[in-house]
């Protein structure tokens, strides 16, 4: 009973340990790792050397952040998710809120956003919504 019981906190840390990684990859400004922890459709969607110059661009260029702190909320499991209307159907996935605080030249904010992770070829990868 005891294993039955484990089974789904073992996943739930393991899905949590994705995102966390990704977003520290972030923090450390090294957005090449952070994109390899992307699912395949989104690094379809985003070719590395974009994402590499584009993200730090937005987040920390234009907003005069040096860095920001993150907090990840628990995965829910979400039946027939998909990333955008053209992409494929994940029977399963799981879906975390993830909240960054910026402080920056503009003062203290907040970006929260969706984070997905699915099972691909037995890894987690992340995947965010585009619908």
């Amino acid at each position: 009973m005891l294993c039955l019981w484990l089974i789904p906190n073992v996943r739930d840390e393991q899905i949590r340990d994705v995102v966390e990684r990704f977003y520290r990859y972030e923090q450390a400004g090294d957005f090449g790792s952070s994109w390899e922890l992307f699912a395949d459709e989104m690094k379809f969607k985003i070719k590395k050397e974009t994402y590499i110059q584009r993200r730090p661009h937005v987040f920390m260029q234009d907003l005069g952040a040096k860095s920001f702190d993150f907090t990840i909320n628990r995965p829910t499991k979400v039946s027939s998710w998909r990333m955008s209307e053209n992409n494929a159907m994940f029977s399963r996935a799981y879906k975390m809120q993830v909240t960054q605080v910026f402080t920056g030249i503009f003062g203290t904010f907040r970006l929260v956003q969706d984070v997905y992770v699915v099972d691909e070829n037995d890894h987690w990868r992340v995947l965010w919504s585009y619908q």
